[in-house]
């Protein structure tokens, strides 16, 4: 592997664009997704504005990020590091877009004992809902495989060895994994 080196700031366009074509657009770090996007010619991380620094890296917000790729210049990973020295990895993740099938395998009631509470995945057409008595409704909006963003929440589903759905869990930038069972 090695990493891209963009000394240039007119061509981070060129390296941005460079990275959409490798399907390097949506990242995810332990349930935590980040997204590369380009906006009116403006390079973001998860909405932030990549600012270059030389050498391959770029400041975003007060955390430096840095890219890799392997031989063929194909994105391999994206590692954060904030002002501690925490060092965060990111890996592509493709992005999805489920069937009704996948929508059903989720639908049910699902409680929390951490949390003491039930939350209901409800399919409406081809949108699907967290919804808790009496007016709570989050739209999920599809990130990648059985992952979904919530509002600020990820929501993500695991499965068995045989692939069906056996858990649902909820994380936030505090809330790393609260764990759901089906309940009905």
């Amino acid at each position: 592997m090695y990493q891209i080196v963009v000394r240039y700031p007119h061509l981070l366009h060129t390296f941005a664009t460079d990275l959409l074509v490798h399907d390097f657009g949506l990242l995810t770090s332990l349930h935590a997704p980040a997204r590369f996007v380009i906006e009116n010619g403006v390079s973001r991380w998860s909405g932030a504005r990549l600012v270059p620094m030389g050498g391959g890296q770029f400041s975003v917000g007060g955390n430096q990020l840095k890219f890799t790729f392997d031989k063929d210049g194909k994105a391999t990973l994206a590692e954060t590091v904030d002002s501690d020295g925490e060092v965060r990895r990111f890996v592509p993740e493709v992005a999805w877009a489920p069937t009704a099938a996948d929508l059903a395998s989720f639908k049910g009631d699902w409680f929390s004992e951490e949390a003491g509470a039930t939350i209901s995945f409800v399919v409406e057409g081809d949108k699907a809902f967290l919804k808790q008595r009496p007016a709570t409704s989050l739209p999920l909006q599809p990130l990648y495989k059985d992952h979904f963003d919530a509002q600020g929440y990820v929501v993500w589903f695991t499965r068995d060895k045989n692939g069906k759905v056996n858990d649902m869990h909820a994380g936030a930038s505090r809330m790393r994994d609260m764990l759901f069972t089906r309940v009905k």
